[in-house]
């Protein structure tokens, strides 16, 4: 899976970090590629409709699925991350 990245002093973070999961708010697209070929693609406004991971590969069995593509938001966890850091931190430093 590939992740383009605009902003290198933030790619320490995904180089550091494992991730267990991705909060459906952080998906722009979701590819699944079947191993007859075909793909099946779902937009954000869909993955975001759905309650958990379950839903979206409902009706799809484990052995049909050769591999699955997911493009992230990247700005939004930027953003995101940093603003909660900024708050955890501001505590401790001196804005001065």
């Amino acid at each position: 899976m590939a992740i383009e990245r605009k902003d290198r002093s933030f790619d320490k973070i995904f180089e550091e970090v494992s991730f267990e999961r991705v909060p459906f708010d952080y998906v722009n697209t979701l590819k699944i590629h079947l191993v007859d070929g075909s793909i099946l693609d779902m937009s954000q406004e869909e993955i975001q409709a759905a309650d958990n991971e379950m839903d979206l590969l409902e009706g799809i069995e484990r052995d049909e699925i050769a591999d699955v593509s997911i493009t992230l938001d990247y700005d939004s966890i930027k953003a995101d991350v940093s603003a909660t850091v900024e708050s955890v931190l501001k505590g401790f430093f001196d804005n001065e």
